[in-house]
């Protein structure tokens, strides 16, 4: 049950763009990867993920781009590309101090200590992973110290580290962080107060062959579960129990060969669904009522792309302002090339929501799908490994990066439909909820239609920035419902904004 106890400030920050019409068919994407600055290019190493935020706080979206390969030969580094503003990027990442070499697999932003600026966790598959405070509140400068060792952080089972993510799972106010490992013990590090971590050993620090992780509230009971993703075992949806977990024997344990999940609200009812990329086949769990899922990825169009081998990663958003959340999804073929003569296209592939089936218009949308010839060594967008939206030129509409070997790709939406809308959660932290509002959840409805929710995002931690991006109507006002995790100091479990029309500048609630 939640509780109304004492009053605190929350910070709700909302910012939109306009324009008049609304048609998928007229979204392009033009892919800008070398005008914005982010190309890598490298043989013997490949980028491997990446994570969108804004170290410095200036208002523009940054990106961190981890990379793999053999470190003794020197060749791209893991790289901090700090967003210039005109769609122009540079890379930091040395200056900064966060230009690791070694084989990492994923990075993740988090204000641990809720001061007020990202800190940056990182993934190593060979080496120790590495916990970077940003020194931009203390110093006034955003730079990076390696406090791995100093906060205690304990690297279990060093190496191997496929994901991490974080999360507020005991409602302390603080972000805790979850580590998925490939061949080792995953690992759930309890944060003691934004300075410290310990090691919690339980039933989600099993050994498996996991992939990913999301920490999600699936069944609105205020308080984060936890879905990990196993390849060649069951995934498993661990239930959150005021801080103790039991594992869920339901339809979600998914047995198929596991490469990463996402969580969002693809049909607007207000519950989230699941998409899993698998080695295959993918999966898309659609919940129809509160724990209650069907298996709908052949139904709805996903469950397979043209030549398509491996999903590796992806992402829900609403890149067209149509008010429903499409589907990138990426791969390539797994670990090895299956022959030496082998030429064909990959699965990177737009799927467009057309209320609640799903259309390839990958080709259309200006995307590039994948290509490889072995014979020639030649690839173009191949081996994609993940995927992210963000509207990192502020113009209101989500653009996309694909991380890749030999070239990461970015593309800016061209989409002349910015009915959108932005809303960021801001948290009180220390007893309260979690600086970044990670696990709140915003919902939209219609004020003509009360009670009825035209859609939902969670605010989440992962390669995505920590907002709720949605696209509405011009012609219509909306109700902006907040809801927040289950912690015994917070007043109200609900903030509400009424009335608010498109387009909208910035609005601040204090309660």
């Amino acid at each position: 049950m939640r509780n109304n106890l004492v009053t605190y400030l929350l910070t709700v920050i909302v910012t939109s763009m306009s324009i008049t019409s609304n048609i998928y068919s007229q979204t392009q994407f033009e892919e800008v990867t070398s005008q914005a600055g982010v190309v890598m290019s490298f043989t013997s190493r490949w980028s491997t993920g990446l994570a969108w935020g804004d170290y410095n706080n200036d208002g523009l979206l940054d990106v961190y781009v981890t990379s793999w390969g053999q470190a003794s030969t020197g060749q791209a580094r893991n790289a901090l590309y700090r967003n210039l503003g005109f769609g122009l990027f540079v890379n930091v990442a040395a200056a900064e101090g966060v230009d690791l070499g070694d084989n990492s697999t994923a990075a993740v932003w988090g204000d641990m200590d809720n001061d007020g600026d990202l800190d940056l966790f990182v993934a190593n598959f060979s080496e120790g992973d590495v916990i970077f405070k940003n020194l931009l509140i203390e110093t006034g400068s955003a730079s990076f110290v390696d406090v791995t060792v100093t906060s205690n952080f304990i690297n279990e089972s060093v190496g191997r580290s496929k994901a991490a993510v974080w999360g507020d799972y005991n409602n302390d106010g603080f972000l805790d962080i979850y580590v998925s490992k490939f061949w080792g013990k995953n690992a759930l590090y309890r944060n003691n107060g934004g300075s410290t971590f310990s090691l919690v050993d339980g039933v989600v620090s099993d050994v498996r062959d996991s992939e990913w992780a999301n920490w999600v509230d699936y069944d609105d009971d205020g308080d984060l579960d936890l879905y990990v993703v196993n390849r060649e075992q069951e995934n498993r949806l661990y239930i959150n129990n005021n801080g103790e977990f039991s594992v869920d024997p339901g339809l979600l344990n998914d047995t198929q060969f596991g490469r990463f999940s996402v969580w969002s609200d693809f049909d607007n009812n207000g519950k989230l669904d699941l998409f899993v990329g698998n080695i295959g086949a993918n999966s898309l769990y659609q919940q129809i009522l509160s724990g209650d899922f069907l298996e709908v990825s052949g139904a709805t169009g996903v469950k397979t792309a043209p030549n398509a081998w491996d999903t590796w990663g992806g992402t829900w958003g609403d890149y067209d302002g149509d008010g429903d959340l499409d589907l990138v999804f990426v791969g390539g073929f797994d670990e090895v090339a299956p022959s030496s003569n082998f030429t064909g296209t990959f699965g990177n592939i737009l799927f467009n929501n057309n209320g609640g089936s799903f259309t390839d218009v990958t080709t259309a949308a200006g995307l590039i799908r994948g290509a490889l010839n072995f014979s020639t060594a030649e690839e173009v967008g191949s081996f994609a490994s993940a995927a992210a939206f963000a509207d990192y030129d502020n113009d209101g509409d989500l653009d996309l990066m694909i991380t890749n070997t030999h070239q990461n790709l970015m593309y800016e939406n061209k989409n002349p439909t910015n009915n959108f809308l932005k809303v960021w959660v801001q948290g009180r932290g220390v007893g309260f909820n979690n600086r970044n509002g990670i696990g709140s959840k915003v919902r939209i409805y219609n004020t003509n239609a009360p009670g009825v929710v035209v859609a939902m995002r969670e605010i989440r931690s992962g390669p995505e920035p920590m907002y709720a991006h949605f696209g509405l109507s011009l012609s219509e006002t909306y109700n902006i419902e907040i809801s927040f995790l289950n912690n015994g100091s917070i007043p109200a479990d609900k903030v509400t904004i009424s009335g608010v029309s498109v387009p909208l500048d910035t609005v601040i609630i204090q309660k």
